[in-house]
């Protein structure tokens, strides 16, 4: 399925937190940033990993950017979360940064942000930080009885 976006000088409204940010997106690639181990590149990356969720284990992506100070106060309970549930759940990150193709078709307006695949559909979107900790833990443990 082919999605229309908008061109790519064109401004997107974006939240990080509690502040909104205007994005301005000059072509595809953005600044080179250093990808961790397990995180997803492409878009190409994120299809594939949706498509294959539900396979073994549910998928849980966690969005988020590198000038986001709200995805870094989150980081380390988000780690703590994925130690937690790993036996459950595939944890993967994807860093938007300068990846406007990613935000558009995943539809993403505030970081960071997660969502929930099985079987390559999607049952869960929603923002996380510190503040919503208990709402992703509760999602979690939905899905963990479900296996």
């Amino acid at each position: 399925m082919h999605q229309l976006q908008p061109p790519l000088n064109t401004p997107l409204q974006f939240g990080c937190g509690s502040r909104r940010v205007l994005l301005l997106f000059a072509g595809e690639k953005g600044g080179e940033e250093d990808a961790l181990i397990g995180d997803i590149a492409t878009m190409e990356e994120l299809e594939a990993a949706i498509q294959t969720s539900g396979t073994t284990k549910p998928l849980v992506l966690r969005f988020h950017a590198s000038w986001c100070s709200a995805c870094k106060r989150f980081a380390p309970t988000w780690q703590q979360t994925v130690n937690a549930y790993e036996e459950y759940f595939d944890f993967v990150d994807v860093d938007v940064t300068g990846k406007r193709d990613i935000i558009v078709a995943m539809g993403l307006t505030v970081l960071p942000h997660s969502h929930f695949y099985v079987g390559g559909s999607k049952v869960e979107d929603f923002g996380v930080s510190i503040k919503k900790l208990n709402g992703l833990l509760e999602r979690l443990d939905k899905y963990k009885k479900m296996r």
